[in-house]
């Protein structure tokens, strides 16, 4: 009896222990979950118009084991079909109970597109009118940190 009763207390504590690890490694807080990048000539960004007609910058969710910016890459070429540029800064965004980075590469000039199936449209557009878009909510939570960015990059001022 005592040996059926030490066990049965083992296997509670077992059970206590593992969830509490389920709800650690199940928890969304902070996680990782994506990254993009914002192309910028010191005028304009590039957007991709998503199916649903709402603007985003390329990017997308994370595979487990990848860096961030590995994530941005990897997304950006499969949606554009090219990553070129240089890698000036990097934005942290906490979107509900998602961690989302946006890095942003200075190119030289605009470049054409090869729009993936998971849009159906691009555009270069003026960094400060992105707002008179139609985004996308998680663009819209976080434009504000990325035009004063872009600002600060801005060749003209």
């Amino acid at each position: 009896m005592a040996k059926t009763f030490a066990f049965t207390i083992m296997i509670n504590s077992f059970m206590k222990i593992q969830e509490i690890y389920d709800i650690i490694v199940e928890s969304k807080v902070g996680r990782f979950s994506g990254a993009g990048i914002i192309f910028f000539d010191g005028k304009r960004v590039l957007l991709l118009k998503k199916n649903n007609n709402r603007w985003v910058f390329p990017g997308g969710k994370h595979i487990q084991g990848e860096t961030p910016l590995q994530t941005a890459k990897r997304e950006t070429k499969e949606e554009v079909g090219r990553c070129p540029g240089e890698i000036v800064s990097e934005l942290k965004f906490e979107i509900d109970d998602r961690t989302f980075h946006s890095f942003i590469s200075k190119i030289n000039k605009t470049f054409d597109v090869e729009v993936s199936d998971e849009h159906k449209d691009y555009t270069w557009i003026d960094y400060k009118k992105i707002r008179d878009l139609k985004l996308h909510k998680n663009i819209l939570f976080t434009i504000k940190r990325v035009i004063k960015k872009l600002t600060e990059l801005d060749v003209d001022k």
